[in-house]
């Protein structure tokens, strides 16, 4: 059953994504679970990280954009800006913002912690804690997975995903 552990809202500053995009086209069985066995089967984050240190400190990053009627989901992480961009890879800048983050417990085993409904809970519990607005959710285009080796462990029966969402006041304070 899925639980919200924590809720904050967080300043990122500009960055930028470095990574690879996929499309609905790309899912299989709904899901992009099978490019995510891909980028561990051939250890694609140690190619992107081999010469650059990522802001994230090393957390993977399920990224997705949702802009002007088109979908696109990244796999990859967040650098500063200018960071040279390895060979196979890709990159989008993102601007100064506030995101609210929640993280959401929940089991990996049975995919609960994956998709819309988690995605959807942990969006509620911000709005509840007033992190977020509901012009945040009709305006959103870009939100996150976050898998943060500190808390997400796909071999645990329950474990911890990060849920990122860019808010629309990128000069709002920090929540912590």
């Amino acid at each position: 059953m899925l639980k919200i552990t924590h809720l904050e809202k967080q300043q990122f500053p500009p960055l930028e994504f470095i990574g690879r995009p996929y499309d609905n086209h790309d899912r299989q069985n709904g899901t992009f679970d099978h490019l995510w066995q891909q980028w561990f089967a051939n250890d694609l984050f140690a190619q992107l990280r081999k010469e650059n240190d990522p802001y994230s400190g090393g957390s993977a990053y399920g990224f997705i954009n949702e802009s002007a009627g088109h979908f696109s989901y990244w796999i990859g992480d967040l650098f500063d800006i200018g960071t040279p961009i390895p060979q196979g890879f890709e990159s989008f800048i993102l601007g100064q913002s506030s995101v609210g983050v929640a993280w959401v417990s929940g089991r990996t085993d049975n995919n609960e912690l994956f998709g819309d409904q988690p995605m959807k809970t942990a969006f509620n519990a911000l709005k509840k804690a007033k992190i977020a607005q509901q012009t945040d959710w009709e305006h959103l285009t870009y939100f996150f997975e976050r898998y943060d080796d500190r808390r997400f462990d796909v071999h645990a029966k329950e474990t911890i995903l990060d849920y990122g969402f860019y808010l629309q006041d990128p000069d709002g304070p920090v929540n912590n």
